[in-house]
């Protein structure tokens, strides 16, 4: 995420007055004083003083606002989740897509120039406790694994095996061999232990060098 340096100089968002100096000040201003004397007076913002005279409350936090409220954060969300837990989780594109169609179909001018950018998703995803994580692909047939084949596949198995000598069998497992190799990270929740995707068919690459003595 860029780290933004603030200027030399710039207001600073913090301020010293506590709650009895900003009701001192709004009774002074009941009392005929102008809120820009009030704000010289006792050391309060400006626009706080007008926003709390006027009886405009701001929840809004200093700085950059998002785009989309915190509902609509809410509900994409639990769209990614769902998509997760279904095998099918998307990439950070498919995320920054996802928002920049939405935004489109509500006709939502925003400050995004083609689509949300890696600063937006960042901070999208420290608000909403997601992660990147690399899912591991699965055929279908694999998703509907249980734990009644495992145990039929390693008692055939070990009939297979029974007359064969130990040095005569060579392990090959899946250390190191991927599937993909150009995948992408996907956007997931926090905390899940595996991250999987479906797929309809794998294409693997493996390269054997034969030893002669």
């Amino acid at each position: 995420m860029t780290k933004y340096c603030r200027k030399n100089g710039a207001r600073g968002y913090k301020t010293n007055y506590n709650a009895s100096d900003l009701d001192a000040a709004l009774q002074a201003i009941k009392s005929g004083k102008k809120i820009y004397r009030a704000h010289k007076e006792f050391k309060i913002p400006f626009g706080t003083l007008w926003r709390s005279a006027n009886g405009v409350n701001s929840e809004k936090k200093p700085g950059g606002q998002p785009v989309l409220e915190t509902i609509e954060e809410q509900m994409i969300v639990k769209s990614l989740n769902h998509l997760t837990d279904w095998k099918f989780p998307l990439t950070a594109e498919d995320v920054k897509h996802l928002v920049k169609n939405y935004l489109d179909k509500k006709k939502q001018t925003t400050r995004f120039a083609n689509n949300s950018g890696k600063d937006w998703l960042e901070g999208f995803m420290k608000r909403n406790n997601l992660t990147k994580r690399f899912a591991d692909k699965v055929k279908p047939a694999r998703v509907r694994v249980n734990c009644q084949a495992v145990k039929e596949f390693f008692g055939h198995y070990k009939g297979e095996v029974q007359d064969i000598q130990p040095q005569f069998l060579f392990n090959y497992d899946e250390l190191c061999v991927v599937d993909s190799p150009a995948d992408k990270e996907s956007i997931v929740r926090r905390g899940l232990r595996r991250v999987e995707a479906k797929i309809d068919h794998s294409k693997i690459e493996v390269l054997f060098q034969e030893f002669k003595q």
